[in-house]
């Protein structure tokens, strides 16, 4: 799933894009949706406390980052995830959500970051 110009623990998006994605999401995610929060717009009931979803990728200027459902779904409950975004019309935010399992490099003085993925549980 791509999408472009995408994003604090949430990530933030344009109202369009953020209703973009959602609409995706639906079409790809096969559960039932869940009772959703003021914030978090699309929940899902997850009866087995997992959430299965497609890829999201994020286009950056000179650098694509693939997000999975860790990363782009927040466990609000036992059996219930929600999609992380909120909607937002200033900046876009690339929150810790979708930061999470990433080694994110700051090089100030080329005033770049880099992004790589990998499994912070062994760090």
């Amino acid at each position: 799933m791509d999408h472009h110009r995408l994003w604090n623990r949430s990530n933030t998006s344009s109202q369009e894009t953020l209703s973009t994605l959602e609409e995706a999401m639906k079409k790809e995610i096969k559960l039932e949706q869940a009772h959703a929060t003021e914030m978090l717009r699309l929940c899902y009931k997850t009866p087995d406390g997992e959430i299965r979803g497609p890829i999201v990728t994020v286009h950056f200027v000179g650098a694509d980052v693939k997000l999975y459902p860790t990363n782009t779904f927040l466990r609000v409950s036992e059996n219930v995830h929600c999609l992380g975004f909120v909607p937002h019309d200033g900046v876009a935010i690339f929150g810790n959500l979708a930061q999470r399992n990433f080694l994110v490099g700051f090089d100030l003085r080329r005033k770049t970051l880099s992004f790589k993925q990998t499994d912070c549980s062994k760090q």
